[in-house]
């Protein structure tokens, strides 16, 4: 744990008797304090043709696992309430998840730069227009449903109205919770016409805060960002519990924001919340308190968010340099949608290939790398493999660069955002690249992976895309694997695609137990399993036991079990920017690389016809790969419609090149279902039913 983490783990406050109440972490029940796990939380009237797009923002406070229970009426010019109207929705919903109702998808797209949730013709509603937000147990809405949020007053026209939002949005603040009665004072609003002139979300004067940061589970550290540059901590972080500064919900105490001095490579605590300034593209820590009130009760989930004009266009290319060779800089995501960081990447320069962001979530390991409470890991991508799906990083997110070769500098442009979930990362046919992962699990919950990327750039030793495994902001006792590059412990270690003979990867596998500030390594029972989908087909891997003599050939096998060996400590803190794994002892296993023959100029085939290959998995939870075939270059669209026919998603449109090309379909916010996915070529349309399980 980063050595700043001892201030807030033990709640070494002030002698004031509210923070002695504090010296243990306590994790409440989260419906204690919650009165509804889904709530409308936002609504706009924007300005393109038609006054569109119009519709409804909801979010999920807590995990829900049917949407079709939840309904909305729209409630016209205070004629009081319509019932029902749009009760479409289906599937299930994680914490933290948004849903968008509009009256249409094409203006909507163009407006915020992705396609609604759902649509309807009753949510085309004016500014004076109230909603209601209605649960029915049957799903049926045949009346026994009712209200559990209303935005404005269903009996009320609001023309004039403190919450009218003609040619303009509302936003609901983050600590509200559903209501059966309006109180205005509980949202933020665009003022009436805002929105007049503005052709896009994201270059409005006062745009409508779109998502926004969600911050869900436990107290704990978060790496974030602003879409919004200057004096912006106390807009983000003011419905936080913050403290130890000037501005904040309380001066005493230590504080729990700071940013990061890249010449000193250390952190720096803010002093003023209102007044300190973030630069454009860069990040800052906070730790989370969940009882956010000081109530007595956890809060979280709360959506916080920016308002004023966006970082876009106006703002040119966002450059943040002078990164010292070696060094790291925390970065942020500087824009009010998803970024890809290997577009980033290509415009910056000398910037190792590896960007960082730290989950904090610990809920599962199917969702995170690593199953303990309160605890979070690093996820990293190297532009082929890693747990950054894909190497998208979300609003409002900071994540850690490392300067490598000379004096770096980041590069991030409006082009950098990413329009999809899913990227299109390759052609299968002579491609030079792949990857597999290693994933290891104990029946005490612990999990973590191990991943190989295999690259044309790739190096037996350390090099650019090698991604190190950093020690967790907040420590506590876990499962850890790494494999090693004679410098580092990695998470991802990058190797050559085309090599000769057979190279050797020392990969260790510790079972650590947090005894004050030392992890202490000790005996665990491990189920090891590998997935090799990706594997070039010229390689094989073996796995080595170097204590016991066995080898295991993955290429052949499905799992392996063993039992981790103690083999002393090491410190759990860290004074550094970031702290590294350290190998001790012994690496318990070799992971053997063996090359076969690869032809130095593979022949590219040419498909014959347009096809689409069957999706796999299917059902799928959480990707799906999508292959096709192409015979010419040609433009080629894939797109997503659920059962009702509404285009729920495009995920390409591009002009491809001949040949076989595959694409990963990676859901963000796509409600339990059935799909079509849907492939339009130059003369030829080919569909396809998936099943989304979530």
């Amino acid at each position: 744990m980063v050595k700043i983490k001892n201030i807030i783990h033990y709640k070494h406050f002030n002698y004031s008797p509210k923070f002695l109440i504090l010296t243990l972490l306590i994790v409440f029940n989260l419906a204690s304090s919650q009165s509804g796990k889904l709530i409308i939380s936002g609504v706009f009237d924007c300005t393109l043709s038609g006054g569109t797009p119009k519709g409804v923002e909801l979010f999920a406070r807590e995990a829900i696992t049917d949407l079709s229970k939840y309904g909305v009426g729209f409630a016209n010019n205070g004629g009081g309430t319509d019932g029902v109207e749009f009760s479409g929705m289906s599937g299930s919903a994680t914490a933290g998840t948004f849903i968008y109702i509009a009256s249409e998808t094409p203006n909507f797209t163009t407006w915020f730069g992705f396609a609604p949730n759902y649509t309807s013709g009753q949510a085309g509603i004016n500014g004076d227009d109230a909603i209601e937000l209605f649960y029915d147990a049957s799903g049926s809405f045949s009346g026994s449903e009712s209200v559990i949020d209303v935005y404005g007053d269903v009996s009320v026209d609001g023309t004039g109205q403190a919450w009218e939002y003609m040619d303009s949005w509302a936003k609901s603040k983050p600590t509200r919770a559903t209501a059966t009665s309006f109180t205005s004072g509980n949202w933020t609003y665009g003022s009436a016409n805002a929105l007049d002139g503005e052709s896009t979300n994201s270059g409005a004067t006062t745009p409508f805060p779109i998502k926004g940061a969600p911050i869900t589970g436990n107290s704990g550290f978060r790496l974030m960002s602003s879409p919004k540059s200057g004096t912006i901590f106390g807009d983000v972080l003011g419905d936080l519990w913050i403290q130890g500064m000037s501005n904040a919900s309380t001066s005493d105490g230590l504080a729990n924001v700071w940013t990061f001095n890249v010449a000193s490579q250390s952190w720096v605590a803010l002093t003023d919340l209102t007044s300190a300034s973030l630069s454009a593209g860069k990040g800052f820590l906070v730790y989370v308190f969940d009882d956010i009130d000081w109530d007595g009760n956890a809060d979280l989930p709360v959506n916080l968010h920016v308002s004023g004009g966006y970082n876009n266009s106006s703002t040119g290319t966002i450059t943040i340099g002078s990164i010292s060779n070696g060094d790291w800089d925390l970065i942020g995501n500087p824009y009010e949608t998803t970024i890809d960081w290997d577009d980033v990447l290509s415009s910056s320069t000398n910037i190792a290939a590896t960007a960082y962001v730290y989950d904090n979530s610990g809920s599962s390991a199917s969702g995170i790398d690593v199953n303990v409470v309160g605890g979070g890991i690093y996820r990293a991508w190297n532009g082929s493999a890693g747990s950054l799906t894909d190497g998208l990083i979300a609003p409002y997110q900071g994540f850690w660069v490392q300067a490598n070769g000379s004096t770096g500098s980041i590069s991030i442009e409006v082009a950098d955002k990413s329009t999809s979930a899913g990227t299109f990362y390759r052609t299968l046919d002579g491609a030079s690249d792949g990857s597999s992962y290693l994933e290891f699990t104990t029946a005490e919950g612990g999990y973590s992976k191990s991943w190989l990327s295999f690259r044309q750039d790739g190096e037996v030793g350390p090099d650019d895309r090698d991604a190190n495994r950093l020690m967790p902001l907040m420590a506590s006792s876990r499962l850890v694997s790494l494999t090693h590059n004679g410098e580092n412990s990695l998470d991802i270690n990058n190797v050559p695609f085309e090599q000769e003979g057979t190279i050797s990867i020392p990969l260790d596998v510790m079972s650590l137990t947090l005894e004050e500030e030392n992890y202490v390594t000790g005996t665990s029972e491990v189920s090891m399993s590998w997935n090799l989908d990706n594997l070039p087909e010229h390689i094989d891997l073996t796995l080595v036991d170097n204590l016991t003599g066995e080898m295991v050939y993955l290429n052949n096998e499905m799992n392996h079990s063993f039992t981790t060996e103690p083999k002393g400590s090491f410190s759990a803190t860290y004074e550094d920017a970031v702290g590294i794994y350290p190998l001790i002892g012994d690496a318990r296993f070799s992971v053997q690389v063996s090359y076969g023959a690869l032809d130095n100029a593979p022949v590219k085939v040419i498909p014959k016809d347009y096809a689409l290959s069957p999706v796999y998995p299917n059902p799928f939870n959480p990707s799906a790969t999508v292959r096709f075939d192409v015979p010419e270059i040609s433009r080629v669209e894939l797109q997503v419609y659920d059962v009702t026919g509404k285009l729920v998603e495009t995920l390409l449109d591009d002009r491809m090149t001949a040949g076989q090309h595959q694409y990963t379909w990676q859901p963000q916010e796509l409600a339990t279902g059935t799909y079509f996915l849907r492939l339009i070529t130059a003369n030829q349309t080919f569909t396809q039913k998936v099943t989304y399980v979530k």
